[in-house]
């Protein structure tokens, strides 16, 4: 079984490389790298396997350029019509256009395994031929889950929660999906790359994001602000609405091999300390409460 390394100097980068904005190793704001944007034709509900297949691409990325080679013949989030990755275009391919769950798409595309299961939930179609792309690499019996998951609409509620959350998975360069949810029933999934901070008012004011659903292909900055009343990151100005919240973050930590606590801690900080509890505490009993997304 084949293990990579997040190298000391993709770790050293976790800076601030633009004012006030913290963001993962190999992208920047406004980077189109990692942005799959919808057609609207049999796929408006597949906003949760977009943001899955750009953080797929994402991590296929960072495998590689540790020196590890891909499976023959594995997508790679090159073309594909009509969609600008082929990793998506499987997830079309396969799967039904309905709401569903960014850790299935995650753990599909590696394992083949679908762990999550609910009504009116995306599935796979009659005759799919996809997922399973990694078994000839890892054993997944002994690996599990490819993803780690935080809830925040019951377990993170604390107003300094994302911060520490985005901290920790930004200095593992681990690529991360949201879902998000609004109290009239619209859910949504997005990708998140970093944030952006104020230090006058020291508090997170945006999200570094790319959304399928929008026109625009590339990273963006959306504003989000902190309800104290209801313990919620509310996102400002989405779409001209600021009534969606934060539900949950997911990483795709697959088989990340870190440095010694010691020597992380003193290029990243306390964060570490703080995910490293946190991936106990979400792994344990059960794991973080999933969430299953499909713009409505």
């Amino acid at each position: 079984m084949k293990k990579f390394a997040v190298s000391f100097l993709a770790l050293a980068a976790f800076s601030k490389a633009f004012a006030g904005i913290f963001f993962l190793n190999g992208t920047s704001p406004n980077d189109a790298s990692y942005d799959v944007n919808k057609v609207w034709q049999g796929d408006d509900m597949l906003c949760w396997a977009a943001a899955a297949s750009n953080a797929i691409k994402y991590w296929q990325n960072s495998y590689a350029s540790e020196g590890f080679g891909l499976p023959e013949g594995i997508p790679s989030g090159a073309y594909s019509a009509p969609y600008n990755s082929d990793i998506f275009k499987v997830f079309f391919d396969n799967w039904t256009n309905d709401g569903g769950f960014a850790e299935n798409a995650m753990q599909w595309w590696f394992s083949g395994d679908v762990p999550i299961s609910a009504e009116g939930s995306s599935e796979l179609k009659q005759g799919a031929d996809g997922g399973g792309y990694w078994n000839g690499v890892f054993d997944f019996e002994e690996v599990g889950e490819v993803f780690v998951s935080f809830d925040f609409f019951e377990d993170y509620v604390r107003e300094d929660d994302l911060k520490n959350t985005l901290d920790s998975l930004i200095a593992w360069n681990i690529s991360m999906t949201a879902a998000i949810y609004t109290d009239s029933g619209g859910g949504h999934a997005i990708s998140v790359w970093g944030y952006e901070y104020d230090e006058n008012l020291d508090e997170i004011t945006g999200l570094l994001i790319s959304d399928s659903d929008d026109d625009y292909l590339g990273n963006l900055v959306v504003g989000v602000e902190w309800d104290e009343d209801e313990s919620r990151w509310y996102l400002q100005d989405y779409y001209g609405m600021d009534n969606w919240y934060l539900g949950s973050i997911t990483g795709l930590d697959l088989w990340v091999e870190v440095p010694e606590p010691f020597v992380c801690a003193a290029v990243c900080g306390v964060a570490v300390l703080v995910f490293a509890a946190r991936r106990r505490a979400a792994q344990g009993g059960g794991g973080a409460r999933p969430w299953r997304a499909g713009r409505r």
